[in-house]
């Protein structure tokens, strides 16, 4: 929020010198201060609405997939040949374990907390 922004650009400021607190330094009125103190929430407003457009845009990004047209009968990369003998065998092993996981309770379980156990280590 606000608060830590304000505190971590005046500690900053705080760090090196700059006529701000040099100003400081030398007896500023409290008017000066108070503008100081402005001109830092102004500045830590415009990061924060910076921020909000940054992930506004983020939210509006758009995805474009390309189709390709290939020939399943071609001789040498034997596209046909590769989905029946390749890709068909491996997806239904697939389709089939999962649904022998989901039949069992405990198989379901364990691969839940396998996955909850691994992903806290990332």
């Amino acid at each position: 929020g606000i608060t830590n922004n304000c505190h971590e650009s005046l500690d900053s400021e705080e760090n090196e010198p700059s006529e701000n607190t040099t100003a400081h330094a030398k007896g500023s009125t409290p008017e000066k201060l108070v503008e100081r103190a402005n001109s830092q929430t102004t500045k830590v407003d415009e990061k924060e609405k910076g921020q909000r457009r940054s992930k506004q845009s983020a939210q509006n990004i758009s995805m474009e997939i390309a189709v390709s047209r290939i020939q399943v009968s071609d001789p040498i990369h034997r596209h046909g040949q590769n989905w029946t003998e390749i890709i068909l065998p491996r997806l239904r092993s697939w389709v089939e374990a999962v649904y022998r996981i989901r039949q069992d309770d405990g198989k379901r379980y364990s691969l839940l907390a396998a996955m909850a156990s691994s992903s806290s280590v990332n």
